[in-house]
Parts: C-alpha cells; sequence; structure tokens
C-alpha cells in the first residue's frame, strides 16, 4: 500500500523522506537501500571531482606563478592549504569506499564534507587574492551538491557559510591592501546571491527528480502489486481446484457444519456413505445421523451427547452413539470420524469440520481376529492361548483367596482312526458335536477349551468338594460316549480325562496342566473311557516315563538294543516248531527295561517303527548268517507294530531283505496283537493281504484279551493265533480261564488256524494244553530264550544228531516244515 508525500513538507535527506510503502515491509526496505547506494555513488563522484580539481589547481600554482588566481598573494599559505585539501579528499574517497553505505551517506557526515569543503575553498580564495583570484565561482560546487545532498535549511546552512567565510576572507584582503573599493561589496554580494540561487536550484531539481522517482517507483510498485494479486488469485484459483478435487476425490466423507449443526458443504464421498444426494445434505442437521438409544432418557447431558454435538453445543432429543450412525435410508453403520472446530480470525467460532468414512467392515475384521485370537473356529470354544491366560489368572485368584480350582484335559480315544477312515469332514463334524456335548456338561461361569487336535481343557471353579468333580467327569465321559449321527453315519467315541485339583495346595498354572496332562495319560494306559485323579504316585510313574523317552531317542544309534529268540515247541513230539525274536534293552549305566514298559512308550512316541526297522535288520542278517555256517535257515517269529502297517514301507522293506539275502519267505513270519489289530484292522488289512500274498505267514498274539470280531478274523489273513499266558496260568485254579481257551481252540480249529500257547511253565499245563488240543506251546517250561550263537549251536546238534530224543527238538526246522508265527514288537 503506497503513501501519497505531503505537500507541505520536503524530506530532508534519503534517509529519512517518507517512504511509498508500509513500514517495514520488504519494498520500503529496498527503496532505502537503493536511495543509499545513490547517495553514496554521488558523494564518491563529488570526492574524485575535488581531488582532480585540486591537482589541476597545484598543477597550475607550480607551472604558473604569476598568475592572478594561483596563490599571488600568499602563495606559502596557498600551497599547504591545497595540499592538505587534496590529502582529506583522498582519504574521505577511501573512506566512502570502506564504510557502508548507511553510515557514508548519513546527513551529519555529508553536511561535515561540505562544510570542510567550504572552508578549505575559502582559505584558498584567501590565499590567492580573493574575490578577484576567480576561484569564488568554485564555492558553486560544494554549495550545489549540499542543495542536492542536503536539500532543505541544511544546504541553506552551507550557502550561508560559504557567503560568511568569503566574506570574511574578502574583507581581510581588503584591509590588508588598504585599498577599499566599491567593486568590492558588489563581487561579494553577487558571489553570495549566486551560492543561493545555485544552492536553491539544485534543491528545486533534486525535489523534482525525487517526485518523479516516487512516482516511477510508486506506478511500478503498483503495477507488482498488480502482478502479484493476478498471480496470488490464479494460484487461489487452483489451490481452490485441487482442493475441490482433493475433497471429491477423497476416501473419507467430509461434512462442513454451522455452530446450528446444519451441514454447509458436503463431498460426493459423504453422499455415497449417508445414501443421500449433496442437494439433500446441505441444510441438513448432523443430529439426522445420530442413532438413537432407546434405553436412555429423552432428556439428553452433555456427557452422553456425541463428541460433535458437544463441540457444537447442539441440544438432541435422543441419545447418540459415537461410533454408530444413521444413514439417509435408516440403515445404521460404524462411523469413525474426528471433528475439529472451525474460528474466524479473530477466535471465534463458526462451525465445525467432520470428516468421517465407514469403519463396518473393519470393525467387523476386528471382531474376528480378536474371536480367531481367543476361539477355536471348529468348536466355538476358546482356544489354548486363552485358556491358559484364564488358568493363570483363576490359579493366582483362587491361591490369595483360598479357593478351590480343577482342571481337566480330555483326550478323544482313537479319534485318529475316525479321521483316516471317514475323512476329516467327519472328524470335524465330531469334534463340534463333542464340543456341544462338553458345554452342556459344565455350569455358564466354567471355560471349556479345544486345546489342539482332539485335545480339550475344562476349568471348573469354586466347586464344594472333589465329589463335584467326579460327577462332572463321569457325566463327560457318558456323554461322549453315546453314539453320533454324522452324515447319516452312526460313530462312536469315548475320552479319556485326566484331572488336576489345586485344594489349598501351592501349584502353578502350568503344574496343575501337567498334573491334569499325566492323570490323562494314567486313565489312556488304564483302559481308556475314564478318568483319573492326579497323584503322587502318577508323577513318579511320568517322571519314569519321560526318562524312558529320552533314553529312547538315542537307543539304536548307541546299540543299546539285543534280540534274543525263544523257541515254540510242538506239543506232540516236543520238537522246535520255530522261533521268536524277542527284543532286550540295557540303556548306559542302567537295569534292563521290560519290553512291555518300553514297547507301549515307544509306540506313544513314534520310535517303533525305527525300533522296528533295527529289530528286521538284525533279525534277517543274523538268518543269513545261520544260513551260511548251517546250510539251513531257521523260521523265526518277528513282533510287529500296527503302526508299522500303516505304508506300504514295511512291506517293502521286508520283500527287498528277501531278495538281498536269498531267503524264502515261509522262513519268516509276523506276530501282531490282537488289540492292535482290532484298534484299526481296515487300515492294516490290506498290508496283512499283500505281506501273506508274499508267503509271510501272519500270527495273532494275545489272543482272547481284545474285542475281537469275528468278521474280521474271517477277514484277515490269519495263519495263526496264540493264547495269552493269563490264561494258561489259570489252568487247573480257574474254570472261567480253562473254558476261555476250549472256545479260542474252538474258534481257531473252526477257521482252520494254528493254536500256540504262550507262557506254559508247569506240566500239568502242557498236558491239560495237550488234551485241549492245542499244538503247540512257549515257555519256560519247554525252552528259556537263547541268544544268536546258543540257537546255533541248537542247529548245530540238530544237523549232527537228528535223532537224539531231546531232539526231536529241531526235526522239523527245515523251511519245507510248518511256517510260524511272528510277535509284533508294538
Amino acid at each position: 500500500m503506497t503513501r501519497a508525500l505531503p505537500k507541505d513538507v520536503l524530506p530532508t535527506d534519503y534517509i529519512d523522506q517518507k517512504s511509498v510503502t508500509e513500514p517495514g515491509s520488504d519494498d520500503d526496505v529496498e527503496s532505502k537501500k537503493r536511495q543509499l547506494e545513490n547517495a553514496t555513488a554521488i558523494l564518491r563522484v563529488f570526492n574524485y571531482y575535488k581531488v582532480v580539481l585540486a591537482f589541476a589547481l597545484l598543477l597550475l600554482f607550480i607551472q604558473f606563478p604569476n598568475q592572478e588566481f594561483v596563490g599571488k598573494s600568499v602563495p606559502e599559505l596557498f600551497q599547504a592549504t591545497i595540499l592538505a585539501y587534496i590529502g582529506i579528499n583522498i582519504l574521505f574517497s577511501f573512506l566512502a569506499l570502506v564504510v557502508k553505505s548507511d553510515v557514508v551517506a548519513r546527513r551529519d557526515v555529508v553536511f561535515g564534507v561540505m562544510t570542510i569543503d567550504v572552508i578549505f575553498l575559502c582559505l584558498l580564495m584567501f590565499a590567492s587574492g580573493g574575490v578577484s583570484s576567480g576561484l569564488g565561482s568554485f564555492l558553486m560546487f560544494p554549495v550545489a551538491f549540499a542543495g542536492v545532498l542536503t536539500y532543505g535549511r541544511y544546504s541553506v546552512v552551507v550557502a550561508a557559510i560559504a557567503v560568511i567565510l568569503c566574506f570574511y576572507a574578502e574583507s581581510n584582503l581588503v584591509m590588508r591592501s588598504g585599498d577599499l573599493q566599491p567593486e568590492f561589496f558588489f563581487k561579494v554580494g553577487v558571489l553570495g546571491i549566486a551560492l543561493f540561487a545555485v544552492n536553491i536550484f539544485f534543491q528545486y531539481l533534486a525535489i523534482q527528480l525525487r517526485r518523479k522517482e516516487t512516482e516511477v517507483t510508486t506506478l511500478h510498485r503498483l503495477n507488482e502489486m498488480r502482478k502479484l494479486a493476478e498471480d496470488t488469485k490464479t494460484k487461489l484459483e487452483d489451490s481452490n481446484r485441487r482442493f475441490e478435487v482433493l475433497l471429491n476425490s477423497a476416501g473419507d466423507g467430509v461434512l462442513g457444519l454451522n455452530l446450528n449443526g446444519a451441514v454447509t458443504f458436503a463431498n460426493p464421498k459423504a453422499s455415497e456413505l449417508l445414501h443421500l444426494p449433496i442437494t439433500s445434505l446441505i441444510g441438513c442437521n448432523i443430529a439426522r445421523f445420530a442413532f438413537p438409544d432407546e434405553k436412555s432418557s429423552a432428556v439428553v447431558t452433555k456427557f452422553q451427547r456425541s463428541e460433535i454435538l458437544h463441540r457444537l453445543d447442539i441440544a438432541s432429543r435422543s441419545v447418540t452413539n459415537i461410533n454408530q450412525w444413521l444413514r439417509g435410508d435408516n440403515e445404521s453403520f460404524i462411523a469413525d470420524y474426528s471433528c475439529e472446530a472451525t474460528a474466524d480470525s479473530k477466535g471465534n467460532p463458526t462451525g465445525a469440520v467432520v470428516i468421517f468414512q465407514d469403519a463396518t467392515k473393519r470393525k467387523e475384521m476386528e471382531e474376528r481376529m480378536n474371536y480367531l485370537a481367543n476361539y477355536d473356529s471348529l468348536t466355538n470354544l476358546v482356544n489354548r492361548g486363552f485358556f491358559q491366560t484364564t488358568l493363570e489368572q483363576s490359579v493366582s485368584r483362587c491361591s490369595r483367596n483360598s479357593q478351590n480350582l480343577a482342571v481337566l484335559l480330555l483326550d478323544l480315544d482313537h479319534f485318529k482312526y475316525i479321521n483316516d477312515h471317514f475323512g476329516h469332514d467327519y472328524g470335524d463334524e465330531l469334534l463340534h458335536q463333542v464340543s456341544e456335548r462338553m458345554m452342556g456338561c459344565i455350569r455358564s461361569g466354567d471355560t471349556a477349551a479345544r486345546l489342539g487336535g482332539d485335545e480339550f481343557g475344562i476349568l471348573l471353579q469354586d466347586f464344594n468338594t472333589s465329589e463335584n468333580i467326579r460327577l462332572v467327569a463321569q457325566n463327560l465321559t457318558n456323554e461322549i460316549s453315546r453314539p453320533y449321527d454324522i452324515m447319516g453315519k452312526q460313530l462312536r467315541i469315548s475320552t479319556s480325562i485326566g484331572i488336576g485339583m489345586l485344594e489349598g495346595s501351592e501349584m502353578s498354572a502350568t503344574e496343575l496342566l501337567k498334573a491334569a496332562d499325566i492323570a490323562m495319560y494314567s486313565s489312556k494306559t488304564e483302559g481308556r473311557n475314564t478318568y483319573r485323579f492326579f497323584s503322587p504316585d502318577m508323577q513318579h510313574e511320568a517322571e519314569t516315563v519321560q526318562k524312558i523317552q529320552v533314553a529312547l531317542q538315542n537307543a539304536v544309534e548307541l546299540n543299546e538294543f539285543k534280540l534274543a529268540y525263544q523257541p515254540i515247541v510242538s506239543l506232540d513230539d516236543l520238537s522246535i516248531h520255530h522261533s521268536e525274536a524277542l527284543i532286550r534293552w540295557t540303556p548306559r549305566d542302567e537295569d534292563p527295561i521290560s519290553p512291555d514298559i518300553f514297547i507301549p512308550i515307544a509306540e506313544e512316541t513314534g520310535k517303533i517303527t525305527e525300533i522296528g526297522n533295527w529289530v528286521l535288520t538284525n533279525v534277517f542278517n543274523q538268518m543269513d548268517s545261520w544260513k551260511t555256517h548251517y546250510g539251513e535257515c531257521p523260521v523265526i517269529s518277528i513282533n510287529v507294530s500296527t503302526r508299522q502297517l500303516v505304508t506300504e514301507q514295511f512291506r517293502r522293506h521286508i520283500e527287498a531283505s528277501i531278495q538281498k539275502y536269498s531267503l524264502p519267505p515261509e522262513a519268516i513270519e509276523i506276530e501282531l496283537t490282537e488289540t492292535g489289530v482290532m484298534n484299526d484292522p481296515e487300515v492294516v488289512l490290506a498290508e496283512l493281504v499283500g505281506l501273506h500274498d508274499l508267503g509271510i505267514r501272519i500270527s495273532l498274539d494275545d489272543f482272547g484279551t481284545g474285542n475281537s470280531s469275528l468278521e474280521y478274523l474271517r477277514k484277515l489273513p490269519i495263519d495263526q493265533v496264540k493264547i495269552d499266558k493269563c490264561f494258561v496260568q489259570g489252568i487247573g485254579s480257574s474254570r472261567h480261564d480253562e473254558e476261555i481257551i476250549r472256545v479260542i481252540v474252538a474258534i481257531a480249529q473252526a477257521l482252520d488256524l494254528t493254536i500256540v500257547a504262550e507262557g506254559i511253565e508247569t506240566r500239568e499245563q502242557l498236558t491239560w494244553l495237550k488234551d485241549a488240543g492245542c499244538h503247540m506251546g512257549q515257555g519256560y517250561l519247554l525252552h528259556k530264550p537263547l541268544d544268536a550263537l546258543g540257537l546255533g549251536k541248537v542247529l548245530e546238534q540238530r544237523i549232527e544228531r537228528p535223532s537224539e530224543v531231546h531232539g526231536k527238538l529241531l526235526s522239523s526246522w527245515c523251511t519245507s516244515t510248518l511256517k510260524a508265527p511272528m510277535k509284533a514288537i508294538a
């Protein structure tokens, strides 16, 4: 913004004149800077002129000493004065170059320079002869520059000083000469008038030039301001267009509100989210989109109102939910928004801007993620992580308050068979139905979880006695064992339950879970489909099992297993029919461990396959060795776990070994337990058929102890059954055991199977079994287990003395005779 110069006030100098721009503006600073530079340049040029003039006078003084204007009156004074004048001007010219413009062009500095010039020039006039010398005309120059650089009263003072000094110098000259003439006053008066006229003339020129400069500067600045205004307008329009594009393309809805909550602006996204056209949104009150809470009172407090209504202080007749809005069609949605109040330049509120988006899907996803993080999607029970956290919190609370707490771990029995036989769809549906039955057996405040696979956990709190827990466990066992209708098929399954209790004892959540897990393992080993409470004895047993599990990991690599061979004898002539390979394990620095102990553990941990492969390899190597040394290959029965028969690997191993060692297939017999076969009869059926087709005999061990199905016995390619020793030991003392043996013999004879009785230890048992129709037997009465060397010696005796009585023991040992069974390792 420019200002007009006052008509009655002239500026005193370039520094102090009024600026044509607002104080402090960039244009004002630039104008002052330019004025200072111009003044400094003029002053420097004036100094150069004075130096040149002084040197010219000095040259005239030297070359033409008789001239009137060159110091004729007082030559020494003239010479000293002009030399001093030259020195002073050279010094000031140097200072004008090195000193800043705002110092050089100051009013007092310029006034001082002009005064010094006048004094020196008047002194030169005095030394050269006064007004008549002609040097008085040189005074015109400092007076003229005083009018330019210090116009106004300061320049008039310079002219006045010049007149006074000239009059004083001329008076001294006249008085010295004593020749007072009238023209003296005339010359002095003319010189004075000329000095003032020149001063006023240059003042006038300076003022006109400054006015012209001011006008040019003002027009230039007005033109610049016009261009700036046009540029600003263009930029503002561009900015508005970009802002409009930004709002229209924004992924969030934007609403502008006035103080009454009425919408003053809405972008297309807001129209899309609220299901209303922009024209309908404008003027619509924001309270229109508030989701009402029917449970609240009609009068709404600020605390109850939403952030938007609170910020605008709008009264409302319904409670609004800060996260839930209504669309134009009254459909509700979750809104994630921010609200900022707007104000004018004085800070007075004008309304608010609301930026919002539809967060319904995101909220649903967050809830879904939270559900997946804490719940099992198949059964809708909580998962292991949530159960563990809840258990830790409950244990901590119960420990402080001396309350009771129980953890039940449930594992479904033979669930893998369901999955493998019927498929995972059936297994998943079975797990879902089991979880529903579980929830029906516990209280609403109890926690049930699926811990993984077919394992579940239940947390029971605030019960009176352990009898209450027993009733829950029994109810769970009964409910889960009831038949299931899954996709048109009737399925049954049972569960093994372990119970750990916190009744005043100090136990952590981890210890409580471990206790329940130990009890569950105990219920499985004791027949399944039952429950067991944890006891310290179980802890000792579990530690023993764990120790065996660890020792089994490297037992094969450390060569800790050995093989023994127990002959199976014909009860008719006491000849050795074949032998059963028995595995023995003696861990390093430990006592021997019975197969009845470590074989089930090996099956549970999966090490049974590795151990079974070791047995097969060593038996085949030994049979090849016997064949090499004695020319005959005895029939060996090998115990096999049903876990080894789930793939073709076992059959291929045997087939490859037969070819490698050139062994007759009838020299090999495999033995499986009745319980193992009946657990997965259809799984092992195909592999047993394949083995039997190779010429290998199949023997069913521990017959009578499981739940054999005659249908499966008819389908399975079984050549031999073995009566378990628990029945044999009851001969002579238990009529029930004797009847069971007769039934087994009758079944075997009906199916045309060979019968072997295990555990014969007395002559009474031997005689009774022979009379009952049993073909062969095995036990300490008949023969103790032998190592490979001992069995080799028996074979050697049979070759050398085949007719000895004890010998008839080996009369049928050739591979061309009876073929025999082998017992399962599992």
